[in-house]
């Protein structure tokens, strides 16, 4: 994979360096994504469904999933359609991951911090080709949103993933919990609309839960 400077300093910032890295933190992170290009890309896969609502409740068109809470029915509010999408780094990477730490733990939070910037890269080069297709038809896309992130709840993994395919596809599964499995992984969603849709502040410490983030804490990013 090509490695951007926003994939790199989005690494940095899950190593908690924002700016100019000191010069053995630059040389670790280098050695770090160097191990993310022998892996597998990044896989993914997405489907567009109708927008539904019924007595209050936002749900996918042709399924019963729904999505619950105040901050995605504000996000998808006069969005008529939906781009679901999931995306993973696969198992290799969480083997990667587990090797390196049993040799350097330093060495193993790099990678760890990459493999996150990567699948994140990953979802970003995606949302940018939809939205450029989105533009052809006269149409914009809403932010990228993920289970988890503001009042949208992990519980929806499950049923994203149902409705996905994923576990077949691309061999994403999700534990009871809601986190999935393999841990470089990420799904999300983006509404539709005919009208230009407002750009809201992204970023983990912008969510309502980023201070009791189980995810955050295990290096782990939901989306934006």
């Amino acid at each position: 994979m090509k490695v951007t400077e926003q994939c790199r300093a989005e690494a940095l910032s899950y190593l908690g360096c924002r700016g100019n890295p000191p010069p053995e933190l630059a040389a670790q992170v280098e050695r770090a994504f160097a191990a993310v290009r022998t892996l597998p890309p990044p896989r993914l896969v997405w489907r567009e469904f109708s927008l539904e609502r019924r007595d209050g409740r936002l749900f996918l068109g042709g399924t019963v999933l729904s999505l619950p809470g105040e901050d995605i029915a504000a996000l998808l509010r006069g969005c008529g359609r939906v781009i679901l999408l999931a995306a993973t780094m696969g198992r290799e990477a969480d083997t990667a991951v587990r090797r390196a730490q049993a040799s350097d733990l330093g060495d193993a939070l790099a990678l760890d911090c990459c493999l996150s910037a990567a699948v994140e890269s990953a979802c970003e080069e995606f949302q940018a080709g939809m939205e450029a297709e989105a533009a052809a038809r006269e149409e914009f896309l809403t932010d990228r949103y993920s289970p988890g992130y503001g009042d949208l709840p992990l519980s929806v993994q499950r049923g994203v993933l149902e409705v996905l395919d994923a576990p077949r596809k691309i061999g994403l599964t999700v534990t009871p919990e809601g986190i999935l499995l393999p841990r470089k992984s990420v799904t999300a969603l983006m509404g539709i609309a005919a009208s230009p849709q407002p750009r809201r502040r992204g970023g983990c410490r912008n969510c309502p839960r980023y201070e009791d983030c189980q995810l955050r804490k295990d290096g782990i990013t939901c989306g934006k």
